[in-house]
């Protein structure tokens, strides 16, 4: 017979917040919302970010493929009694949106997630050689698809919690080459500025562990903000 040594202590849980990650803290900040701004999360659940952002945009819509996870959207939005976040079921490839809907698009997108090993060990053994290569071209589609529901001028927000090229700098290398109608923004966060020797490091010990590329472009890595080129601007050719 067994005998009960111990318990572990209760973990208490707000009812009025969300816990976030430090890399989720430093998207939201990296964007730089408008409160006037009509903002889309396209891969939303569980919906930290949309939730964040909802308290900055005018009205944000959530959106994510799998039902079950805008649960989790839901519940957050209630916590935070937030009445200006609205749900979708969607894949984003086929977004059920109009043409030039948004000002503001953030696409955290699908990926191997090799840079939060502190908190999905399990990745490192889970993730194969293939899955980088397809979420890099999940990565594309989705960004294809938002770019088209962005109104001119309007701003596109990628991130990942990665740390491979093949879904950070050449995703964003092929989509500047499809989109030359897009204009790479300057990114600054003080939050991140804190913090770059830690994930510095933390990409260094994923070097040798396959024969994909690890970027060592902080400046570069995780996060890109692009701004749609306006109609004019287009015509003569800028």
């Amino acid at each position: 017979m067994l005998e009960k040594m111990n318990e572990s202590p209760q973990v208490s849980v707000r009812d009025d917040g969300y816990y976030q990650d430090l890399a989720s803290q430093w998207v939201t900040d990296i964007m730089n919302v408008s409160k006037d701004d009509l903002l889309l999360d396209m891969c939303s659940a569980p919906g930290g970010k949309a939730t964040a952002l909802a308290t900055q945009a005018r009205k944000v819509v959530a959106c994510d493929i799998h039902e079950s996870r805008h649960q989790l959207i839901y519940e957050n939005k209630v916590k935070l009694s937030l009445e200006n976040l609205t749900q979708v079921i969607s894949d984003g490839r086929y977004p059920p949106f109009s043409s030039h809907a948004f000002d503001h698009i953030l696409v955290d997108a699908p990926c191997s997630g090799l840079g939060v090993l502190h908190r999905r060990a399990d990745s490192r053994w889970r993730i194969k050689e293939r899955d980088v290569k397809n979420l890099g071209k999940l990565q594309v589609e989705l960004l294809d698809s938002s770019i088209r529901l962005l109104k001119d001028g309007g701003v596109l927000s990628y991130s990942v919690c990665t740390v491979t090229d093949q879904e950070t700098v050449n995703v964003v290398r092929s989509i500047e080459n499809r989109h030359p109608n897009l204009i790479p923004e300057e990114l600054f966060s003080r939050k991140m500025a804190k913090d770059r020797q830690w994930f510095a490091n933390s990409a260094s010990r994923l070097r040798h562990r396959w024969n994909v590329n690890i970027s060592m472009e902080i400046g570069k890595l995780g996060w890109k903000r692009c701004r749609v080129r306006t109609s004019v601007e287009l015509r003569h050719g800028k």
